[in-house]
């Protein structure tokens, strides 16, 4: 992943902070799909977390498009478009969430 020096102010590093930790509990949600095969709680997690980033006003919209498209990402891979399996299904999704992961971690630790 490119260097990524993007300013933030205080209200939009919690904001980033608390979506990280929601992304976290997803990761887990689909973690568990993976194990049990059972897709519901994990969809309904992704979905829960593009919404939350969705409405969200506080972030930079660049920020944000780019958290936004990971996850987007995540919500197709974790449907049937994702694959024919629970496991290509959740692996897929746990790749963009990754992605996600990784570019916010960038952008909190280009500010410190």
């Amino acid at each position: 992943m490119r260097d990524i020096q993007l300013d933030i102010n205080e209200e939009q590093r919690a904001k980033l902070l608390s979506i990280f930790q929601t992304l976290k509990v997803t990761v887990g949600d689909v973690c568990d799909a993976y194990e049990t095969e059972l897709m519901v709680d994990a969809k309904d997690s992704v979905r829960g977390l593009c919404e939350t980033v969705r409405l969200d006003n506080i972030l930079e919209p660049d920020i944000k498009n780019q958290i936004m498209e990971y996850l987007n990402d995540a919500g197709l891979a974790i449907s049937t478009f994702g694959g024919n399996s629970t496991y290509q299904r959740a692996g897929r999704c746990l790749e963009h969430l990754g992605k996600a992961e990784s570019y916010i971690q960038a952008i909190m630790e280009s500010n410190i």
